[in-house]
């Protein structure tokens, strides 16, 4: 995530997609409407008892989150000040990974990411042992943004936009949508 950021930043990409508004973003690039809505919740084994309704009940779990990334500003501060256990990792398959060692309890993705990852990744036997808390960490809007830098960035997003308006009022957007989800689009090796 944090390499692709950069490559939208510095020009040598146009843009990159699944980005949540940030006002340090909004002055490099435009955004387009939003294209989903993320629903950050926490991944564990199912042999783990997790649950929890506030930051302050994480405390007695070992937590790994994406290097690079912000959660909530609540979640962000408790690791900040350590009332939280955090290690940064770099990407979503080594979280899975670490969780599936016994290295860690926790950690907080995306449903869709975290599917997409499972499906990607490993087998049907270590997909069978995870779960999710239900309760989300957070939810919230995300967007293609298309850097300043590139000269015709702003048409582009017009016109992605409008086909994005179209294909909801069509119904189409929710096809497709659900279909990506059962990873009809995956490519095959």
């Amino acid at each position: 995530w944090k390499r692709s950021l950069q490559s939208a930043r510095n020009g040598k990409w146009d843009g990159s997609v699944g980005w949540a508004k940030r006002p340090d973003r909004e002055k490099e690039f435009f955004y387009s409407a939003p294209i989903y809505h993320t629903r950050w919740v926490f991944h564990h084994l199912k042999s783990t008892k997790f649950d929890w309704k506030t930051i302050e009940d994480l405390k007695k779990y070992r937590i790994s989150a994406l290097r690079g990334s912000s959660y909530t500003a609540e979640f962000d501060a408790a690791e900040q000040s350590k009332n939280i256990l955090v290690i940064r990792t770099n990407s979503e398959k080594q979280n899975i990974t670490l969780l599936l060692k016994g290295r860690i309890d926790i950690f907080p993705l995306d449903l869709d990411i975290f599917f997409n990852t499972l499906r990607n990744n490993f087998s049907p036997e270590k997909i069978e042992q995870l779960t999710y808390h239900p309760l989300p960490l957070m939810t919230e809007p995300n967007f293609v943004i298309l850097t300043k830098k590139v000269e015709g960035n702003k048409q582009i997003i017009r016109r992605f936009n409008r086909g994005l308006k179209l294909l909801r009022e069509s119904g189409r957007y929710d096809q497709m949508l659900a279909k990506s989800r059962l990873g009809e689009y995956l490519i095959k090796k």
